[in-house]
């Protein structure tokens, strides 16, 4: 009785150690991209120490792979076409009161968790967005209806 009980936690254990493994996003897809970019921007607390108490140098060099390993892993998700940059022509320049309501659409709009979404630039007609891919049609919407005069 005792060995049939052994045996069946044995197989319970290595089906989901199996179903763990197999369920793990592979190296070079958006989720491990994701995943990896997190990671990579994360401080923890041995990279807080480092900062700290490390010699200039060595925290200099850490903070300089830590962001190139963030870069490398948000180019990929460009590239994958996770997230897409556009860049939208006003009609009408752009004043002080309307690129202000483009702010509050930035911290407003977006369901990216990974803090990547939001306007990267505005121009005098022009207002640059990075954001997912299927947030972009709303983006060129809002900017559409903030343009009329």
């Amino acid at each position: 009785m005792r060995k049939r009980i052994v045996i069946g936690l044995l197989i319970v254990s290595a089906i989901g150690t199996a179903v763990f493994f197999l369920s793990q996003a592979k190296r070079g897809s958006v989720e491990w991209h994701k995943r990896e970019y997190l990671k990579a921007r994360d401080w923890g607390r041995v990279e807080q120490w480092i900062e700290i108490n490390a010699p200039y140098h060595l925290s200099k060099a850490h903070a300089e792979r830590k962001a190139k390993r963030t870069e490398i892993h948000l180019k990929a998700l460009f590239e994958l076409g996770y997230f897409e940059e556009r860049v939208f022509v006003l009609s009408n320049s752009l004043t002080k009161e309307r690129g202000n309501a483009f702010w509050t659409l930035h911290h407003v709009f977006t369901n990216d968790v990974l803090d990547v979404s939001g306007i990267k630039d505005m121009g005098t007609n022009t207002v640059t967005v990075v954001g997912l891919r299927e947030e972009l049609p709303r983006w060129q919407e809002a900017v559409r209806k903030m343009d009329v005069p």
